[in-house]
């Protein structure tokens, strides 16, 4: 006999919740950083990988795995910041087919001014909502669920999802970003 794969109801209203809890985060948080600043989130996210970078500069392969971006849409926003003065990019030393993206004072001056404003919607729609008892939950099931990808060949950075979880590092954010 086959087993079903049907979600029951309880498991089927805790997905979709949380689907739509997650997204509409994200929303919130990419439309405020676009009405305050013409910035997306992920553009955002960039420039705080790059901030918590050695020298402010990472290879673009790495900055896709840290920022979950596809490469293709990375190399695009990686353009459009480029052209805004944000970011340098430069040839690797290294690797001559390799790309390190830089940081630009440019660029960390947006960031610093972009911060507050990003944290205080960060706090309103997610860390403010929940207890400290419900948040330490909240950060056990992300790293539970994101445990998983770090152990399947999809997955490129295993270092990127062991920081993503607050694994100490070198490339460990900064208490002032997200």
């Amino acid at each position: 006999m086959t087993e079903r794969l049907w979600l029951s109801q309880e498991q089927l209203l805790t997905w979709t919740n949380f689907l739509a809890a997650s997204q509409l985060i994200e929303q919130r948080v990419d439309s405020q950083l676009r009405h305050d600043f013409d910035f997306s989130h992920s553009e955002y996210e960039i420039l705080v990988r790059l901030s918590q970078a050695e020298d402010h500069t990472m290879r673009m392969g790495r900055l896709a795995q840290l920022t979950i971006i596809n490469k293709s849409a990375l190399t695009y926003k990686i353009s459009n910041l480029s052209k805004k003065g944000l970011i340098d990019k430069v040839p690797c030393k290294d690797d001559a087919r390799g790309l390190n993206v830089v940081l630009t004072k440019e660029g960390e001056r947006l960031l610093h001014e972009i911060a507050p404003s990003h944290v205080k919607t960060v706090r309103e729609v997610l860390i403010d909502q929940l207890s400290p008892t419900e948040l330490e939950a909240l950060h056990k099931i992300s790293e539970k669920l994101l445990e998983q990808f770090s152990s399947t060949p999809q997955c490129e950075g295993d270092r990127a999802l062991k920081l993503q979880k607050g694994h100490k590092d070198k490339e460990q954010p900064r208490k002032d970003a997200t």
